[in-house]
């Protein structure tokens, strides 16, 4: 097995990995979820239900209860959900280091509209840009600058 097929079956490993996480992570959520609705209403029901049979007192004392319940139950569901964010990305990122191993055109995020320059000795000759370009296929940056300066480097007449 070469090199190549072993870092593809590593990523994909991976990508099923962050897969079942994700999965786990989503049915976590929807239970909290679940948990967040029933503690608002159920403290809001028990707070009234309490200020009408047992006083102010203790319908106050519920409601600190209830809003220091909802408030944990929240927190936590919200570092599940930024949990679960970072986790789509990563995989996301793993499946387009993949799809550039195994040259996937149609997984690849989409190249920026830009079209070779007509007066460029070499650039639409070589395949440097465009939809099934060399730098579609290298291309990582996040930015536009990134993106300019990678074309730049690839496009120079003199290295």
């Amino acid at each position: 097995m070469t090199r190549k097929q072993k870092r593809q079956q590593a990523l994909e490993r991976q990508i099923a990995r962050l897969d079942r996480r994700i999965e786990d992570l989503a049915q976590i959520s929807n239970q909290y979820t679940w948990a967040r609705l029933l503690s608002f209403f159920g403290g809001a029901l028990a707070s009234v239900i309490l200020l009408f049979a047992a006083g102010w007192t203790a319908s106050g004392i519920a409601v600190i209860v209830w809003v220091g319940g909802f408030g944990t139950v929240a927190r936590i569901h919200r570092r599940i959900q930024h949990s679960l964010t970072s986790h789509r990305i990563w995989r996301e990122i793993k499946q387009t280091h993949l799809a550039r191993m195994t040259v996937a055109w149609q997984v690849l995020p989409p190249a920026p509209s830009t079209a070779a320059q007509p007066l460029h000795p070499f650039e639409s000759d070589l395949d440097l840009i465009g939809d099934r370009s060399l730098l579609r296929l290298i291309d990582t940056s996040v930015s536009q600058g990134g993106y300019d300066r990678l074309r730049g480097w690839l496009t120079a007449n003199e290295p």
